[in-house]
């Protein structure tokens, strides 16, 4: 039997009147606004804002062929009713995402065949299901543009957009089956992302059979569909995506060693360009985990042990200042999503075994 897990959402406000301390490295606990508990079995993986920034999906896809959907108001922490979807196999679940408004949740699938499985945000039930005619290979990930309709998909054979309303499907490249051309991302991107202004999307997966690392971090024009730039990673660092898929920033972290002090232990890129931005600094022997970064890049939330606890720091990227922070219980947080607000609020979703 699975055991509950307590759920902590939290909305953070981020203090920032430390940050001009100089020559130190100033820190504050970052200001709760909403905190809700309840008892659950959900992990939180990743999350979706609705496009008025009302509401935030979490979900869990511990397992490839179900999810546990978890909607919150962002301003008062009021819960939906769980959604629960599951599919049978083959059929596996690629991302979940908020539709065009909060009322709904498109879920994309891929098995035997490809769809976009459209959810009543009140009732948790289907209310369309579109058939992704992919033209080769297997589905690894998707993500859409703002509007919905438009869908970048990879496949193991190559990248496409898709038009669920008009049903078409512009080709980026393809393999044509061809496992020895190892142009972008080899077998499809794992991740998939897309400039804020929506001219610019990026890809990350790997590079050759050799497995994961290294990786290949790629751009593309919107309306062109070629390619801008292609990037790899090397031995001691990789790319390492964010979850928030709108950052302008991507950064480039130390595999996992035991540094020291005087060491770098990542970098922030500029996706736009695919070149360094700057530098960021040693903050613990082990390195960074579960970055994410605000959309302008400007600030970056991480996690990097600190004795038995795991807590979530907030850094200003231009200074290498921590300005905030939010202590954690022993265990990592896989979702801290930046909110575009100016008072730069920041969700997250925490759980951990019950005490």
């Amino acid at each position: 039997m699975t055991s509950s897990r307590r759920l902590v959402c939290v909305v953070l406000s981020l203090l920032l009147a430390s940050m001009w301390t100089p020559s130190v490295q100033a820190m504050q606990d970052a200001q709760i606004v909403w905190e809700n508990r309840n008892y659950t079995h959900i992990f939180p993986q990743f999350s979706s804002v609705s496009s008025d920034e009302k509401w935030v999906l979490t979900v869990d896809v511990s397992s490839s062929t179900s999810v546990e959907i978890l909607i919150r108001n962002l301003e008062t922490g009021e819960q939906l009713p769980m959604i629960y979807f599951g599919v049978e196999l083959p059929q596996k679940i690629i991302n979940v995402v908020f539709g065009k408004d909060s009322s709904t949740v498109d879920v994309v699938t891929e098995g035997f065949y490809s769809y976009i499985v459209t959810l009543s945000t009140s009732t948790g039930q289907p209310v369309d299901t579109i058939v992704v005619p992919l033209p080769n290979g297997i589905m690894s990930a998707a993500f859409p543009f703002a509007d919905r309709a438009r869908w970048i998909i990879s496949a193991s054979d190559g990248l496409f957009i898709f038009n669920r309303q008009s049903k078409t499907v512009d080709t980026v490249y393809c393999t044509f089956g061809d496992h020895t051309n190892t142009y972008a991302n080899y077998r499809g991107a794992t991740w998939i992302g897309i400039s804020e202004d929506e001219s610019q999307f990026y890809t990350s997966g790997s590079t050759s059979t050799t497995g994961e690392v290294p990786s290949r971090l790629c751009a593309w024009d919107t309306k062109t569909l070629a390619q801008i730039y292609q990037r790899d990673d090397n031995p001691l660092f990789s790319w390492k995506p964010v979850r928030n898929q709108q950052s302008a920033c991507v950064p480039f972290m130390m595999l996992a060693t035991e540094s020291l002090p005087n060491e770098v232990q990542g970098y922030i890129y500029n996706l736009r360009t695919g070149t360094e931005v700057r530098a960021l600094p040693f903050v613990y022997q082990y390195g960074y985990s579960f970055v994410s970064l605000s959309i302008d890049g400007l600030y970056i939330g991480y996690q990097a042990r600190d004795s038995n606890q795991d807590p979530i720091r907030f850094m200003s990227t231009e200074t290498g200042i921590v300005f905030g922070q939010h202590l954690q219980r022993n265990h990592q947080n896989q979702v801290i999503h930046f909110l575009s607000g100016s008072n730069l609020d920041v969700y997250i979703p925490d759980s951990y075994p019950n005490e």
